[in-house]
């Protein structure tokens, strides 16, 4: 395990009722994890499906951590996590319970067969974006130090339907 404590942005969706308890679920996972330390966490924003085979909307935030964790097991407690809270494998971009992937790992760039940092799709998302930026407004792309505001407004596609509180997560 590491030395030293890195900041990581994780994202957080669900598609398939009750997603919510889902979200909610894996939010106080998080915080039950003697590794890491939940920061913050964004509103929930809901999302029309994009790009595969999903039928229903999504709900997405994105959550702030503190870890010990290196980015590989962090990525392997999440997809424990996924399957304990009751994810079923339909496949790529297909319906999901709860879906949690990392999407930056303090500043560094990281790839494998299994998981590539910062996420390839990170700037592709408006649902991953947007609150992202809501946690923290300066953040810039490892790879080429671009702004995310700047990437947002550039982007072509946009999925959000609309904005929720976080006040369901708090209960």
């Amino acid at each position: 395990m590491p030395t030293s404590q890195s900041i990581a942005y994780i994202g957080l969706g669900s598609n398939i009722s009750p997603r919510e308890k889902y979200l909610s679920s894996a939010i106080k996972a998080l915080t039950t994890n003697n590794t890491i330390e939940l920061i913050n966490y964004s509103s929930v924003y809901e999302s029309a499906p994009s790009g595969g085979a999903a039928t229903g909307n999504f709900l997405n935030i994105v959550a702030e951590i503190r870890t010990f964790l290196s980015a590989k097991e962090l990525f392997l407690f999440l997809k424990t996590l996924e399957v304990d809270l009751g994810r079923i494998n339909r496949g790529r971009w297909s319906d999901r319970e709860i879906d949690l992937d990392i999407l930056l790992f303090g500043k560094d760039c990281y790839s494998d067969d299994d998981l590539e940092i910062p996420h390839p799709r990170i700037c592709e998302r408006d649902f991953v974006l947007v609150p992202l930026l809501e946690i923290n407004p300066l953040l810039s792309s490892p790879i080429d130090q671009t702004a995310y505001i700047t990437k947002l407004e550039n982007l072509a596609e946009k999925t959000i339907i609309r904005k929720l509180d976080k006040i369901f997560l708090d209960n």
